[in-house]
């Protein structure tokens, strides 16, 4: 059921967006029903690392998203900002 619920939401704001396609298959290729497994393989790398010194917190590095990731989260309306440390 998520699955089809992701599905929904991002075919959706594609259609309400005049989005005719997104670049999710490999070499930059065209995706006009884009699936889950495709939407989230985008996201495979993406990560947040906490650089602790022992017990002592020192630095949070937050995940570069490139345009194709923060594409797909304005399509999903998901703020970019929660990938960013506040």
């Amino acid at each position: 059921m998520i699955k089809a619920l992701i599905e929904r939401e991002i075919r959706s704001a594609m259609k309400n967006n005049d989005t005719k396609t997104i670049k999710l298959y490999p070499e930059d290729r065209d995706c006009g029903a884009p699936s889950v497994e495709r939407i989230l393989k985008i996201f495979d790398g993406v990560s947040r690392h906490h650089l602790f010194n022992g017990d002592r917190f020192q630095q949070t590095f937050d995940p570069d998203l490139d345009a194709l990731q923060r594409q797909v989260l304005r399509l999903m309306g998901i703020p970019i900002r929660i990938y960013r440390s506040e």
